[in-house]
């Protein structure tokens, strides 16, 4: 499974499996969900609640490790509403190369963690 979410594709960075608590506002009303995937570029929100396509949004990362949570801006990119795995695709928007850099080490250093597992 993990050489399949490696495979290269249409994505042009890799993505690992994570189990991260994201929080975002839908209609009005803001929903903690599970991030299932997750890459230097963007993650995979699993949920009921679907962003619409090219819809941009703040979210809200958390996983053990933060003191506060990352607060991102992103753009939903692909969704999914039928079948097993629904929810959708985000494309992180970064505020700057700084920003891009530290999400990048972060992935970086959160795949290393699952390596050492």
């Amino acid at each position: 499974e993990s050489a399949a979410l490696q495979a290269i594709d249409d994505r042009s960075e890799a993505r690992i499996r994570v189990n991260l608590e994201v929080e975002y506002l839908y209609k009005e009303e803001m929903v903690r969900e599970r991030v299932l995937d997750i890459s230097a570029g963007g993650l995979f929100v699993s949920t009921e609640k679907i962003l619409p396509e090219d819809e941009r949004f703040i979210f809200f990362l958390h996983d053990d490790n933060f003191v506060r949570p990352w607060v991102m801006e992103g753009r939903v990119v692909w969704t999914n509403r039928e079948g097993r795995k629904k929810g959708f695709a985000v494309k992180c928007l970064f505020d700057s190369r700084k920003h891009k850099r530290e999400v990048r080490q972060y992935v970086a250093a959160l795949s290393e963690e699952i390596k050492e597992m």
